[in-house]
């Protein structure tokens, strides 16, 4: 039987956890960190109230998008409290999220929960039920040919292969681009591109001359225009505390055991975690304790185009860092002095020479792109590796001269 860190109750069977969320690239991360012990309930529950607030909100979108290249860029769930006509044309507890691409523009009508309107892609419990894309080719029907609209709506299906119940909706005159056809009929290439209204066994397709007219009407109404749309994108600090919380405890507890979820700096962090509902703040006195900083100095950024996890000792003094792209987060994690000689050791935090020559001590987990997974460094071989290699020679020197001396201990 084994304790779930979250509930605290014993099962024969816990759920498999990546402490490195996947939407960060932790599925190909080191097993160390998928052996958190975290019951099915409780993944599902903070994957949805921690990780999902976090991750869905526009500013994290905005840089996931940059490390990872998203075809088709999650903004916002549309603000229609100006334009009482479109809430007409949909549910109360329905949202239309925008997304946008190189060759498309989509608005996404999806079930919702209110507490999630403000953030991007939504609740992902409702969000897989039926729902409708409407698609807005960025090319004029005038220049488009069959092959271009059956190429964009294969990259969207691919792009949104995961979301098993979306019809998509194309918002062109198949007729105005039938005439760029002067040997294709457009009954033969629906019916032999498109068989049953199907771009494959996931996505229904329905065109424009088949619409209804709520589905007309709302069409036009959602129409991109160069007034652009309005959305209200938001990153709540209360959410970021949160989600920082979760992932620096699954680090260390992938160095240090799960044991570590036992020892009172775990329990604090997972007394934080324990604050997500959305009508619960975060006590002020917790807030300033955790120091959060979520402004980027950037003379002392770790990288700008990848994701960076960092665990740092200074001043004593345990840090967590989160780089996405140009987003940055800092956290006190707990005092040097929380942690036994053995748990700093494994977090490289406990050679003296370093502290003697200032430089930074701990770890740092890096998203290389090339392999699609993660590097794990000491902080010291990063910061030397930095430095000319004159600086390196005397850090060398230094270090062997002090091994020397019998009273001189470095770990």
């Amino acid at each position: 039987m084994k304790k779930c860190f979250f509930c605290e109750q014993e099962y024969d069977k816990l759920s498999l956890e990546h402490s490195i969320p996947q939407f960060l690239g932790g599925a190909n991360s080191d097993e160390k960190f998928k052996k958190i012990n975290l019951c099915r309930n409780c993944n599902s529950t903070l994957g949805l109230q921690v990780d999902a607030r976090f991750a869905r909100s526009f500013l994290i979108a905005l840089n996931l998008d940059k490390v990872f290249n998203i075809k088709y860029f999650p903004m916002s769930s549309l603000d229609t409290s100006e334009k009482p006509q479109i809430e007409q044309l949909i549910t109360n507890t329905q949202s239309i999220e925008i997304y946008f691409g190189k060759n498309a523009s989509i608005l996404w009508v999806k079930e919702n929960t209110q507490d999630f309107k403000p953030l991007v892609g939504g609740n992902p419990i409702r969000a897989k039920q039926n729902s409708n894309m409407y698609i807005f080719i960025s090319q004029s029907e005038t220049s488009l040919s069959f092959q271009d609209i059956k190429d964009i709506l294969s990259e969207i299906s691919y792009e949104f292969k995961k979301i098993k119940k979306a019809n998509f909706m194309l918002c062109i005159d198949i007729n105005i681009a039938s005439q760029n056809e002067h040997q294709i009929d457009l009954d033969d290439f629906l019916d032999n591109n498109f068989p049953n209204r199907k771009v494959d066994n996931r996505h229904s397709i329905k065109f424009m001359h088949e619409f209804n007219e709520n589905e007309k009407f709302l069409a036009d109404l959602l129409r991109p225009s160069a007034n652009g749309y309005k959305f209200i994108p938001t990153l709540k600090e209360d959410d970021v505390l949160r989600f920082l919380s979760k992932l620096f405890l699954g680090i260390l507890a992938g160095y240090l055991g799960n044991e570590f979820t036992e020892q009172k700096v775990g329990k604090d962090l997972i007394s934080i975690m324990k604050t997500f509902s959305s009508d619960e703040v975060i006590d002020k006195e917790i807030m300033e304790k955790m120091n959060l900083n979520l402004k980027d100095d950037s003379d002392k950024r770790f990288s700008q185009d990848t994701i960076s996890i960092v665990i740092l000792l200074k001043e004593n003094l345990i840090n967590g860092i989160l780089e996405i792209g140009d987003f940055f987060a800092q956290m006190n994690i707990c005092h040097k002095n929380d942690l036994s000689h053995e748990q700093l050791d494994k977090l490289n935090m406990s050679e003296k020479f370093y502290e003697i020559c200032n430089l930074p001590q701990g770890l740092l987990i890096k998203f290389n792109k090339e392999i699609n997974g993660f590097e794990e460094l000491s902080l010291q071989d990063f910061f030397i590796s930095m430095l000319p290699n004159s600086a390196i020679k005397a850090i060398e020197q230094l270090k062997t001269k002090l091994s020397k001396k019998p009273e001189s201990k470095f770990i």
